[in-house]
């Protein structure tokens, strides 16, 4: 039996389209972050973390107003998603799989770009540490988080 208002499936339908688009979006980001990092533009990186962070919430919000939809066309807290928008909103169904396969790379991709960050910074702290160990030099951080040298020179981690 679908639900009695067809209003209610289209609303639905429109809150599910808003939050793939968001979500969406936000995977874009994620994507253009991985391309950043794998060809070594880290230059570009604030700016776009920025960019992510307000994808990330609008994401986020998108998903909170579709669950208050969920809430008021009276889908149970248990249920599952697809069944239940196949006997009550079938319009939306295939919306619905589409955000689900988008969170699901953007996860992945997410998880990814995290993995890359830190192995790079790895790569990064163990270089500076050679080339400290090279020259003699103990290296420590400095109150303000700078990375100095055992001969009171710094060392600067940027664009390495």
């Amino acid at each position: 039996m679908s639900l009695t208002s067809p209003s209610t499936a289209e609303t639905l339908l429109i809150f599910v389209d808003a939050a793939r688009n968001a979500l969406d979006g936000l995977l874009q980001l994620l994507l253009q972050e991985q391309e950043l990092l794998t060809h070594n533009k880290i230059d570009f990186l604030a700016e776009l973390s920025s960019r992510k962070q307000l994808a990330a919430v609008a994401a986020e919000q998108a998903g909170a107003q579709l669950r208050q939809q969920f809430n008021q066309a009276g889908m149970p807290e248990d249920a599952d998603v697809a069944q239940w928008l196949t006997d009550q909103a079938p319009a939306a169904l295939e919306a619905w799989q589409d955000l689900r396969e988008i969170a699901r790379k953007a996860e992945l991709y997410n998880r990814n770009n995290g993995l890359l960050i830190d192995t790079r910074r790895q790569l990064l702290d163990q270089f500076i540490s050679q080339l400290a160990s090279s020259r003699g030099d103990a290296l420590s951080y400095s109150p303000r988080g700078q990375l100095n040298s055992g001969s009171g020179g710094r060392l600067s981690r940027d664009k390495v």
